[in-house]
């Protein structure tokens, strides 16, 4: 028997994933881009900021009654109800917002929400410990790692790198292709679609990169929670003594 350990699902090589936060009226578009090309993203939303009614010039947030369907083919996540700054506030307001947040996101989803990104990109030890406690399963930092690994911590998801720091220097995607590594490689991109805004070239940029990174047969578009089920159910496998045996 021949097992791989350092494959995604499918065998795939590589793993790619979007992260982006906040939910405001940028990801219509944004989303539109991703399901063009077939890349996968998960959005961390603020849903006390969602608004009752469409307003077509508006850049504010989304609307309450299109979050289930625009976010279809994409994993919702939880941002903070409210967006609260996780280490100048109490914990228990930090909690509050967090629980806030899921309700409200599961209510109008219809999904299960199991994990997050942290607002503002902050988090200290009684942050990572309330996560915990609430079952929170992952949470990205803003902590660009310019590399592709898979976390150790999944409450500590690092990602590789903003989408901007591809726009000034797209070789870190022939490195992620083209240099040879052990285990799994994840291509970890986030950012916030407002940063997009108005600018025509940055979106211009942006479906440049999902069509560059689109297509591929040995690469396997995911959300944050289909790359963390895999990889706990892979390091979760027990072995017999000669390897030669596997429990899943």
């Amino acid at each position: 028997m021949n097992i791989e350990h350092n494959v995604y699902k499918d065998g795939k090589d590589y793993c790619i994933t979007m992260s982006f936060d906040d939910g405001r009226c940028f990801d219509r578009r944004l989303i539109h881009i991703f399901n063009k090309y077939g890349i996968k993203g998960t959005f961390h939303l603020n849903s006390e900021r969602f608004v009752d009614e469409y307003d077509a010039n508006s850049t504010g947030y989304i609307t309450n009654g299109e979050l289930s369907g625009l976010y279809a083919n994409h994993e919702i996540s939880m941002h903070g109800a409210d967006h609260l700054f996780p280490t100048s506030v109490p914990i228990r307001a930090v909690i509050r917002d967090m629980e806030k947040d899921r309700e409200k996101l599961e209510r109008l989803s219809g999904r299960i929400m199991r994990g997050m990104s942290y607002p503002f990109g902050a988090y200290n030890e009684d942050t990572l410990y309330a996560m915990r406690v609430l079952g929170v399963e992952y949470s990205r930092t803003t902590k660009p790692t310019f590399m592709f690994n898979t976390p150790e911590d999944f409450l500590l998801w690092h990602p590789t790198c903003h989408f901007k720091e591809i726009f000034k220097d797209n070789s870190i995607i022939d490195r992620f292709f083209n240099d040879y590594a052990w285990s799994h490689r994840i291509f970890y991109i986030w950012g916030h679609s407002f940063e997009l805004g108005e600018y025509e070239k940055m979106w211009a940029n942006m479906e440049a990169l999902c069509e560059r990174l689109s297509g591929r047969d040995d690469t396997w578009y995911a959300t944050n929670i289909e790359i963390k089920d895999y990889i706990t159910a892979q390091r979760n496998l027990v072995f017999n003594y000669d390897c030669n045996k596997v429990y899943n």
